[in-house]
C-alpha cells in the first residue's frame, strides 16, 4: 500500500511542476526544441561491446573477479567485461556453460535471441530471494548443490529431465541449476520408467532410506573424483566432448573406458554400470547394469560403473567345495551359483533376500497415541525374542500377553511391562506354524514343525514344552515338515483341521492333547501336484442355505471345495482362478509376469465382530494376493465368480512399486482394515461392508508383515 501512495504523490508533483514551468522560459540546454528540427542522439547504450550480454549484467552483477582460497593455492576467476565483445563465449568457471548461455538460461542459445518471449533468468516469484536470479559465470555451481551448472543444464535438456514450456524456456523437473534441492535428491528411474525411486542403501535395514543413506545426485556425479576436486580449477568430471557444452570443458587427466561421457555414475539409473572387462580390454554394455544397485556398490567400495566387479569375490570368502585346493570363480551373474567363490553379486542377493531386506522381528505401535513411533523386538532387544523369524502372533487378552511363534521357539511377551519368557525348541526342530485352541477348561497349542504335528498343553498361558513331547506318541506324529493348517467347521466337538505341506494335504482330528486320526488326502494333493501349486493359506466358511465352503490359496491360484471334513462326498476341488486367468479376477501384480498375479498369500474371514473381537457372522472373505487386497462376496463366488472380487479403493497407488500391494496379512479392527504387505503396513477406512479409502492417520511399520494382531 505504501508503494501505491508514493506513486500517487509523485504524479501530483510532476503535474504541479508542469503547470508552473509552462509560465517560464524553457530551461533545457538544447539548441532547438522543435522535434522536427532537433538533431538528437541514439538511446542509451545497453550493450556497449555488442556481445548480446547487457552491460548491467556484465558490469554490476558479474563484473567483479572472484577469489577462491583453497588453502594450498588461490584461484582468481575473472568477471565479465562490458567492453570485451569476445567474453560472451568464455567459460571462466570451467562449468561447461559459456557466459552467454549462463545469461540466457533457462533459454538455450538456439532460442535465446529468436524464440524467447520473456526475460532470461529465474523470476523472483520462483526464487528464495524474491528477485530475479541468473547463473553466475564466475561460479561453477551457482546454486551450491554440488552439481556444476553445465552438468545440470545437460541433464535437464539432453538428459530428458526437463521440457520446453510455452515460453520456449526449459522447465527442469530435476537438475535445475538455480535450485539447490538437487543436492539431496536421489531420483533414479523406477520400474515403471518414472523417476524418484533412488538407489540408496538401507544400511541399518530398518526399511527406511534416510538422508544419510541416499546415494544422491551430487554423489553420483562426483563418484571417482580425486580428493579436493574443484571445478573452477580442474574442469567438469567428464571426458571428451559433451553435447551442448563447451568442447574443452571436461578434465584432461582421466580417460573414460568407453569414450566420451560423464565419469561418475548415472543419477538416472539405479544400476548404471556401463562397461565390463574382457581380459585387458574394456567393453561397453548394450544394457547397463550388473544386478547390484549403485548405492550398495559404493557403500562396500565397489565400482558402480564397472560390471565386472559383480562376479569378483572381493573379500575371498568362497568355499572350496570339492577340496581340490582351488576355488572355482564365478563367470557371470546368471551362473554365479555354479562357482565356489562367494561373489559380490551373491553377497548382495543375501542382503536383498528376495526384496525383504528389513531386519525381521516383532514391531508394535500404541493405537491410542498419535505419534509415529513404534517398538521393535528381536533376539538382541530387551525384552528379547527367541529369534527374529516371527511367523505367528497369538493374543492372550486375559493376561495382556502375546504368544510369539518363531523359527526356533515360542516367546511369551508382555509388551506393557517389557517382560519376556523364552521357550526354545529342542535342537533340530523348526517351528513353521502354531494355533491355539481350548477343549473345555483346558488350553492347548497345535505346533507344526519340520518333523510333523505336536499338541502342547498350555497352563496359565505358558506352553509346557519339553524334549520328550516331540517324541512319537498320541500327541505327536512325525511325518515330515508341515507348514499351514486351517480349522474345519465339522461340528464334531473335536478340533478338526486340514494340514498342508507344499502340495501334500492331510486332515487330523484332535481331542484334548490326542491326535485321533491323520489322513492323507489323495485327490486334492494330486490336483496341487499336477499344477505345481504350493499351499500358502486356507479358509473354511459356513454358508447360509448350503454346506461349508473351503478356499485354498496357493502360489498358483485359488481353489474352492464344497466339503465339510475334507472328503469328496459332495464334490472335488476346482480352480476359481489359476496362473493363466488370474488377472481376470484379481489385480495385476507384475507388468511382465502374468503368473505372479495368481499368488494368494492370505485368506481371512470378513464380517461383523462382537466386543471380544470374535466374528458374529461370516459375510465374505478378505484375500491378499501379490497384486493387492480384495473382498470376496462368497454368494457370488459360486454363481458369478468373475464379479465376486472387489478391490475398489483398496489399491495403494503411492507405494505400489515397492511392494505395498503384495499383501501377506490382514487384520480388521475398529472399522479399519490394517494391511500387512511386503513393504510394511498401511490402513484402510471401512470394513466388511466396503472400503472408503486410505486412512489419513496411520503409522508405517516397515518390512514384510506376515502376521497382525491387537492386544
Amino acid at each position: 500500500m505504501r508503494r501505491k501512495q508514493t506513486a500517487l504523490l509523485m504524479t501530483v508533483l510532476i503535474l504541479s511542476s508542469l503547470a508552473f514551468v509552462s509560465q517560464t522560459r524553457p530551461q533545457a540546454p538544447v539548441e532547438n526544441v522543435d522535434p522536427g528540427e532537433a538533431a538528437g542522439g541514439g538511446p542509451p547504450v545497453t550493450d556497449e561491446d555488442g556481445d548480446k550480454i547487457p552491460d548491467f549484467h556484465e558490469e554490476i552483477l558479474f563484473g567483479e573477479d572472484i577469489i577462491i582460497d583453497l588453502g594450498t593455492e588461490i584461484i582468481s576467476i575473472s568477471g565479465l567485461d562490458s567492453r570485451n565483445g569476445t567474453d560472451n563465449m568464455s567459460d571462466h568457471d570451467n562449468d561447461g556453460a559459456s557466459a552467454l548461455l549462463e545469461y540466457c538460461w533457462p533459454y538455450t542459445l538456439d532460442r535465446c535471441f529468436t524464440d524467447r518471449v520473456s526475460l532470461t533468468g529465474k523470476p523472483g516469484d520462483l526464487t528464495d530471494s524474491g528477485i530475479r536470479e541468473w547463473l553466475d559465470p564466475r561460479v561453477a555451481d551457482t546454486d551450491g548443490d554440488g552439481l556444476p551448472d553445465g552438468y545440470e543444464i545437460y541433464m535437464c535438456t539432453e538428459g530428458g529431465l526437463g521440457y520446453l514450456n510455452t515460453t520456449n524456456a526449459w522447465t527442469c523437473l530435476w537438475f535445475d541449476p538455480l535450485d539447490p534441492s538437487d543436492m539431496w535428491e536421489d531420483i533414479d528411474r523406477c520400474a515403471d520408467f518414472t523417476f524418484g525411486c533412488g538407489d540408496g542403501f538401507d544400511v541399518d535395514r530398518n526399511g527406511i532410506i534416510d538422508d544419510t543413506e541416499k546415494y544422491t545426485n551430487s554423489e553420483e556425479y562426483l563418484f571417482g573424483t580425486p580428493d579436493n576436486w574443484v571445478t573452477e580449477r580442474d574442469g567438469l568430471w567428464c571426458f571428451g566432448e559433451i553435447n551442448l557444452l563447451n568442447s574443452d570443458s571436461c578434465q584432461k587427466i582421466v580417460e573414460r573406458q568407453t569414450g566420451d561421457g560423464w565419469l561418475g555414475s548415472d543419477p538416472t539409473e539405479s544400476d548404471s554400470d556401463y562397461y565390463s572387462w574382457a581380459e585387458v580390454i574394456s567393453v561397453g554394455l548394450a544394457v547397463p547394469g550388473d544386478g547390484i544397485p549403485d548405492g550398495w556398490e559404493v557403500h562396500y567400495g565397489l565400482d558402480p560403473r564397472n560390471a565386472s566387479d559383480a562376479i569378483i569375490d572381493s573379500d575371498s570368502d568362497g568355499w572350496d567345495l570339492d577340496r581340490d585346493g582351488y576355488i572355482i570363480p564365478d563367470t557371470s551373474v546368471a551362473t554365479s551359483s555354479w562357482g565356489e567363490s562367494f561373489s559380490n553379486y551373491e553377497e548382495y542377493m543375501i542382503f536383498y533376500d528376495q526384496g525383504v531386506s528389513v531386519t525381521p522381528g516383532l514391531r508394535s505401535i500404541d493405537l491410542s497415541q498419535s505419534d509415529d513411533s513404534f517398538s521393535t523386538y528381536d533376539q538382541s532387544t530387551s525384552p528379547q525374542l527367541v529369534d527374529a523369524a516371527v511367523h505367528t502372533i497369538i493374543s492372550d487378552n486375559q493376561r495382556d500377553r502375546l504368544l510369539v511363534g518363531s523359527e526356533f521357539g515360542i516367546t511369551i511377551l508382555d509388551p506393557f511391562n517389557d517382560i519376556s519368557t523364552l521357550i526354545e525348541l529342542p535342537s533340530g526342530l523348526v517351528l513353521n506354524s502354531m494355533m491355539d485352541w481350548s477343549d473345555g477348561d483346558d488350553d492347548y497349542l497345535v505346533l507344526l514343525t519340520n518333523k510333523g504335528i505336536t499338541i502342547v498343553e498350555v497352563q496359565n498361558g505358558v506352553p509346557q514344552i519339553e524334549s520328550s513331547i516331540f517324541e512319537e506318541s498320541e500327541s505327536s506324529i512325525s511325518i515330515g515338515s508341515m507348514n499351514e493348517m486351517v480349522v474345519l467347521r465339522t461340528g464334531s466337538g473335536n478340533l478338526d483341521v486340514m494340514i498342508f505341506s507344499g502340495q501334500d494335504v492331510w486332515t487330523a482330528s484332535i481331542s484334548g492333547q490326542s491326535i485321533n486320526s491323520l489322513i492323507y488326502l489323495d485327490s486334492v494333493s494330486e490336483i496341487l501336484s499336477n499344477n505345481a501349486a504350493n499351499v500358502n493359506t486356507a479358509l473354511h466358511m459356513e454358508m447360509n442355505g448350503r454346506g461349508p465352503l473351503l478356499l485354498i490359496g496357493t502360489d498358483g491360484g485359488l481353489m474352492a471345495w464344497n466339503t465339510t471334513d475334507g472328503s469328496d462326498s459332495v464334490g472335488t476341488p476346482w480352480w476359481i482362478f489359476n496362473r493363466e486367468n488370474a488377472e481376470n479376477f484379481v489385480q495385476k501384480a507384475d507388468l511382465l509376469n502374468v503368473s505372479k498375479s495368481a499368488i494368494v498369500n492370505i485368506l481371512q474371514p470378513a464380517g461383523p465382530k462382537d466386543s471380544s473381537g470374535n466374528f458374529e457372522l461370516i459375510t465374505g472373505a478378505w484375500i491378499g494376493t501379490s497384486g493387492g487386497l480384495h473382498l470376496i462376496d462368497i454368494d457370488k463366488l459360486i454363481s458369478m465368480p468373475l464379479t465376486a472380487f472387489d478391490s475398489e479403493r483398496m489399491w495403494n497407488q503411492e507405494n505400489w512399486l515397492s511392494g505395498s500391494n503384495d499383501v501377506n496379512s490382514i487384520h480388521t479392527f475398529d472399522n479399519q482394515v490394517i494391511v500387512g504387505s511386503k513393504d510394511g503396513t498401511w490402513v484402510l477406512e471401512g470394513g466388511y461392508q466396503g472400503v472408503t479409502g486410505m486412512s489419513d492417520n496411520q503409522t508405517f511399520l516397515p518390512g514384510l508383515v506376515s502376521s497382525l494382531t491387537t492386544l
